[in-house]
């Protein structure tokens, strides 16, 4: 999770080493996944019931940039910080109902927030189709 904005956290009303130290605003995501439609190999969608999950007390970083695409190496080490990267919902289906509570503090500034990234590391599948061209198959 990533907060973009220019001064999002501000220690100014809070000037402690504590506040000056942390780089991110904890925040809770819940996925409903009770109603989640899966397209099936032969195109059609089927609904599956994969409960609810969540991330409680999780870590969005408030580093003043966008996380970019591809993953440049700064990027990489923000991300590679520990407690904010979750597997809680590893192996979830994307579609859902999302509710994300980003928790308030003194130092969160809610009208510099611009924009809020959510990054995935998703794997999926896909039908592999072979090709006859070029195997030698049929000469």
């Amino acid at each position: 999770m990533n907060l973009v904005g220019t001064g999002v956290r501000d220690c100014t009303s809070q000037p402690t080493p504590d506040c000056f130290g942390t780089g991110y605003v904890e925040y809770n995501l819940e996925h409903d996944g009770t109603n989640a439609g899966i397209t099936d190999y032969n195109g059609a969608t089927r609904v599956f019931n994969f409960g609810i999950a969540d991330v409680q007390h999780g870590k969005a970083l408030t580093a003043e940039r966008y996380i970019t695409m591809p993953l440049g190496m700064d990027d990489q080490s923000l991300l590679a910080q520990p407690g904010i990267q979750h597997i809680e919902m590893r192996g979830r289906p994307l579609d859902g109902v999302y509710r994300l509570r980003i928790w308030d503090s003194p130092a969160l500034k809610w009208d510099h927030l611009q924009d809020v990234q959510i990054v995935l590391n998703y794997r999926y599948w896909s039908e592999i189709v072979s090709s006859a061209i070029g195997t030698g198959a049929g000469q």
